[in-house]
């Protein structure tokens, strides 16, 4: 077998112009919905990893960012490591979509959603990975700093 993707993935925590979160809602058959961060593996390819955020969220949203700095970095149980960016916004075309996820049907939705970035909001969404829920609702906790 092959291997392009490294056991590493980039995720962005994104957000628009208005301080909204731009999350993915996931919905698979047999599967209850649930919420994502844009991002996906790092391919052998890819210069770095910022490069690979790069590479994915124009894949997955058709989208130009700022990655602004790492801000959380989460080991799965199955050995993958899942790096988050914060990020903002520049533009997005979701005409532009061009990635594999969208290729096969049975791999459901992949739905970009705004999301108020409010501990309350959040509170109600099921976001995964484990742990990147409770750290957006501290996130948005927080008093804003000038």
């Amino acid at each position: 077998m092959h291997m392009t993707r490294l056991p590493l993935n980039v995720r962005a925590i994104l957000f628009d112009q208005q301080g909204r979160l731009v999350l993915i809602k996931r919905t698979r058959p047999g599967v209850p919905e649930y919420w994502v961060t844009p991002g996906g593996g790092v391919e052998y390819s890819d210069a770095d990893f910022e490069a690979a955020l790069v590479r994915e969220l124009m894949e997955e949203l058709g989208a130009e960012v700022e990655i602004q700095h790492l801000a959380l970095e989460i080991n799965q149980p199955d050995g993958k490591v899942r790096f988050f960016y914060q990020c903002k916004l520049l533009n997005m075309d979701l005409g532009k979509r061009c990635g594999p996820e969208f290729a096969d049907p049975t791999l459901g939705k992949y739905e970009p959603e705004f999301i108020g970035f409010h501990p309350d909001t959040l509170e109600n969404l099921d976001i995964k990975p484990d742990g990147l829920k409770a750290y957006l609702i501290e996130l948005a906790s927080a008093p804003a700093s000038c």
